[in-house]
């Protein structure tokens, strides 16, 4: 046996009714990981997670990255929905002033700002996203 940490955002969050645990498992692959986690959390989770929805996909990490299918002992194993959100302007934008105004209500704990303004692919994999 092998003691994995599992890691849940988004809407399977709300399915699972965690956004963490630690699992123990013979699984050796992803596979096998997500049809124990889909034995366990129904068919909604399976089904997200293996066909997405719409045609978008939940990406799944593996020590930070997608390259991977094998599962160690210690492993870390997100599951990342698709970001979503944002806002669509015609209007012009300050985006320093936006930046100032959004530094000035973030709380002292807050870590890092990330700006991004521009458009990303609609396809990856042959997935759209």
């Amino acid at each position: 046996m092998k003691k994995v940490k599992i890691m849940y955002f988004a809407f399977l969050k709300d399915i699972t009714g965690k956004s963490m645990e630690e699992m123990e498992t013979e699984c050796s692959e992803i596979n096998c990981i997500i049809d124990e986690l889909s034995n366990k959390y129904g068919d909604k989770f399976r089904k997200y997670v293996k066909e997405g929805i719409n045609g978008i996909r939940v990406t799944v990490l593996i020590n930070g990255s997608t390259r991977n299918s094998e599962i160690k002992e210690g492993d870390e194993i997100a599951f990342l929905p698709p970001p979503s959100g944002g806002d669509l302007r015609n209007d012009k934008i300050d985006i320093l002033e936006e930046i100032k105004k959004f530094r000035s209500k973030a709380p002292p704990e807050a870590g890092s700002l990330v700006v991004y303004v521009g458009f990303v692919k609609g396809i990856v994999e042959g997935h759209k996203v």
